[in-house]
């Protein structure tokens, strides 16, 4: 490069230096998306566990997904599956309702069998503050909220339990989105955002409330 102009560049000159310009800008971007765009699921028994698994999205995925459907036993799991989330993932220690409350919460829309709640209640044991926890988070006036990205039930789930009554009218809603939390240590608040993925496990039985099942392991989600 030349360390002074001694004359003004012509037309041709400027139109390859846009062009090259316009190529430098497009890079930097295309960098930038891939360095900042991105960032356990336990299933309802040993069968559903060897279908479990995690891997990332599919790079010939098309743009816009398509639309869920407004109707049926997948979109009521989808529903129940937001609900849940909301509910686990959002507290308040000073305002809001305290950790027996919570747990009741998402008790109350456990399997009324009651054969998968012990394991509900281990799976909420990893999600919820013990009460040591929530005591200390209290004093600290602790809260916190998700925004859901994502609630999706795999269409490959229902080929995936197939043939397997004991699985039948399940299924397995994908949920991501952030968890953003708030508390305040000596005078000072501290806010953090991390994102969260994990799988609600529902029955939909038809004409019939959908009923929570297990929620897979935080950090992961139930793929096909």
């Amino acid at each position: 490069m030349s360390p002074r102009l001694t004359s003004t560049p012509g037309r041709g000159v400027l139109v390859r230096r846009i062009v090259v310009a316009a190529v430098v800008i497009a890079g930097i971007i295309a960098f930038a998306v891939v360095r900042w765009g991105g960032d356990r699921a336990t299933t309802i028994n040993s069968a559903s566990t060897r279908a479990s698994g995690s891997s990332p999205p599919s790079a010939s995925a098309p743009a816009t997904p398509p639309r869920s459907p407004t109707t049926g036993p997948a979109f009521k799991a989808e529903a129940l599956a937001r609900e849940v989330a909301g509910v686990v993932l959002t507290w308040d220690t000073v305002n809001g309702p305290d950790l027996t409350t919570v747990r009741g919460e998402l008790l109350a829309l456990a399997d009324p069998t009651g054969e998968e709640t012990p394991g509900l209640l281990t799976d909420l044991d990893a999600y919820l503050p013990t009460s040591n926890s929530w005591r200390y988070l209290e004093s600290l006036g602790a809260r916190q909220q998700v925004n859901l990205d994502h609630v999706k039930a795999p269409a490959e789930w229902t080929s995936s339990v197939a043939g397997r009554p004991d699985l039948a009218e399940t299924y397995a809603v994908n949920v991501e989105g952030t968890r953003q939390r708030e508390a305040t240590t000596a005078g000072l608040t501290d806010r953090t955002s991390r994102p969260v993925r994990f799988t609600v496990f529902v029955r939909c039985p038809d004409d019939q409330p959908c009923a929570l099942l297990r929620l897979g392991r935080l950090g992961e989600t139930w793929e096909g």
